[in-house]
């Protein structure tokens, strides 16, 4: 398969080699796809670049191609505390109390308690 598809074999894809299945918009076939969707990733809408960052991944093991899976992970769950160089949290008085549901599909969920 050439880095480039027509319209015919886009259209012959199934949804689930796409990266934002429902528009049906970065396709990933094969390893060229998979790098060519993380340099265009940033073009993303920001609503959509979870779900998109997830399938990435997912295609990225699949097909054995190396990613930036920091920044990936970073886009699939924002919400993780941060630390300063002593390894200590900058606010430590704020408890964050969260869980990722990045592997069922929704969106980071969180609490402050």
């Amino acid at each position: 398969m050439d880095d480039r598809l027509d319209t015919e074999e886009r259209r012959e894809l199934p949804d689930d080699l796409y990266g934002l299945p429902a528009r049906r918009e970065y396709p990933m076939p094969d390893a060229a796809h998979v790098r060519a969707a993380e340099a265009y990733f940033r073009y993303c809408p920001e609503g959509l670049k979870p779900e998109l960052a997830r399938n990435i991944l997912k295609f990225a093991a699949a097909y054995g191609v190396d990613v930036d899976r920091s920044f990936l992970r970073k886009m699939i769950c924002p919400f993780t505390p941060l630390a300063s160089r002593r390894g200590r949290l900058l606010f430590p008085r704020v408890y964050v109390r969260r869980r990722c549901l990045a592997q069922s599909g929704e969106f980071c969920k969180f609490a402050v308690s």
